[in-house]
């Protein structure tokens, strides 16, 4: 009986891992083809080249204000939990003040400081959908242009990129080992990616189409605002008359006579249509004719839209007040800013944690939005509760106040905060220490004065 549970077992053992081999097997080509069996290509890759020259109009408007908000964020590495092979002296739980990494971030190569290169980061993956880093030896951190990307390497995992640089004929893979890569994920294909700016391609592409039309009306189009129809003189065997073909230099004569009496702001007297001048016509639209206007209003609200920022966000204040203002940018914080912090920070720590020590954690600080009537309330709970020390406190300040090191760890309120009001508190200890002084002077013995009840002690109350 043991022998045949064993052999069951063992054949149940075989079965399962057969079917495991045969699942990854079938998993690596899904992965890598596509169900007629030809390898998967990443159009969207090709179409980098043409994403990036949208980098203008209200795209750029939008992005610009993404990506800077983004670059003044702090980046903070640190170790969530102690890993087994870290030493015991260095520090865990928490975010480390110095690490190659830090200084590899604060100066990425030479062309570059730490803020270009989250900067140029983020508009890459708010145009293409993805931004490469790579990493030669340690030492320096190179965005690659994602329009020089041909292919990502392997099926189930990415084991590296086949990159050319513009202008040059040669192509050459880069290990995903010397490289960290950032992705806004394609829910139609594990392997693609997909921008705010293709999904607002319409909008985009009817924007620019309104602009070009405008350009083109400005700089091709014929625009005299009205037609001057000269009358027709009469001619026997001709109804109506003939219509007489002007020689230039009448036609001048004509323009100036009817300028020099009617043009400017200033002129509102009637015009007299005579023998010589039969009717003024109007013959070229407005642009509010053209619905400019109401057109890129419309195409304005869906790019921003789409790329989660308001028009406060950008810069315009017409209509806006502080209220407004205020939750606009806790709006773009929350919905638009910190989401894509927490997609960079887990692609650092996937991609840079295991090049510089095991279970290092890299993250961006998360951005929030500054009230200054907020920040006062907390202020206020603060030193209501005597949670916060007095540097704290001038730290908060508007007024730039210099550290004070007698005030360190000196709490602010707590028990004492009195009830009452503050101002008059403080002036009644300014009064009491004035007459305190003149009592020690001897000054209230001169002039005759002593306390309510006629002794000195009072008075030192």
């Amino acid at each position: 009986m043991s022998d045949a549970l064993s052999k069951a077992f063992a054949d149940a053992e075989r079965s399962y891992l057969a079917s495991k081999a045969s699942v990854a097997d079938l998993t690596g080509a899904l992965l890598s083809q596509g169900p007629g069996g030809i390898p998967l290509q990443r159009s969207d890759l090709s179409r980098a080249t043409e994403q990036i020259k949208h980098f203008k109009g209200w795209p750029f408007v939008a992005i610009r204000a993404i990506a800077s908000r983004i670059a003044g964020q702090p980046i903070r590495r640190g170790y969530p939990k102690k890993p087994k092979r870290l030493k015991a002296d260095e520090p865990t739980g928490e975010a480390l003040d110095s690490h190659p990494l830090l200084d590899l971030l604060n100066g990425p190569n030479d062309l570059m400081v730490a803020w270009s290169l989250i900067y140029v980061t983020v508009a890459s993956m708010e145009l293409t959908g993805r931004q490469l880093w790579w990493l030669p030896k340690r030492e320096k951190i190179y965005p690659i242009p994602t329009s020089w990307i041909l292919s990502l390497e392997g099926s189930t995992e990415i084991t590296g990129f086949t990159v050319r640089p513009r202008l040059l004929g040669e192509q050459f893979s880069i290990p995903a080992e010397e490289c960290c890569y950032f992705c806004y994920p394609d829910s139609s294909d594990p392997h693609g990616a997909w921008s705010p700016l293709q999904a607002a391609a319409g909008a985009v592409d009817s924007d620019e189409a309104m602009l070009d039309s405008q350009v083109s009306m400005f700089l091709r189009g014929i625009h005299p605002p009205h037609a001057i129809i000269v009358g027709k003189e009469p001619i026997d065997g001709i109804p109506g008359g003939l219509r007489p073909r002007l020689t230039s230099v009448q036609q001048r004569q004509i323009i100036s006579a009817i300028l020099k009496r009617y043009e400017g702001i200033g002129r509102n007297e009637p015009i007299i249509l005579d023998g010589l001048v039969e009717d003024i016509r109007k013959i070229s639209n407005s642009p509010e004719e053209m619905d400019w206007r109401d057109s890129s209003r419309i195409t304005k609200a869906r790019i921003l839209q789409t790329f989660g920022v308001t028009p406060i966000i950008v810069g315009e204040v017409e209509g806006a007040n502080r209220a407004p203002a205020a939750a606009a940018d806790r709006h773009f914080c929350d919905t638009c800013i910190n989401p894509k912090l927490v997609l960079m920070s887990q692609c650092m720590t996937e991609w840079l944690g295991p090049m510089f020590g095991d279970g290092l954690w890299v993250w961006i600080e998360p951005a929030q939005a500054d009230d200054a009537d907020l920040r006062l309330q907390r202020a206020t709970l603060l030193v209501q509760g005597g949670a916060i020390s007095a540097p704290e406190l001038r730290r908060l300040s508007p007024f730039n106040l210099p550290e004070n090191p007698a005030l360190a760890n000196t709490l602010v309120g707590g028990e004492n905060l009195n009830t009452g009001n503050l101002i008059s508190r403080g002036i009644g200890n300014m009064v009491r220490g004035e007459v305190a002084g003149m009592f020690a002077d001897g000054l209230l013995d001169r002039i005759g004065l002593t306390g309510g009840n006629g002794h000195e002690d009072s008075v030192r109350r």
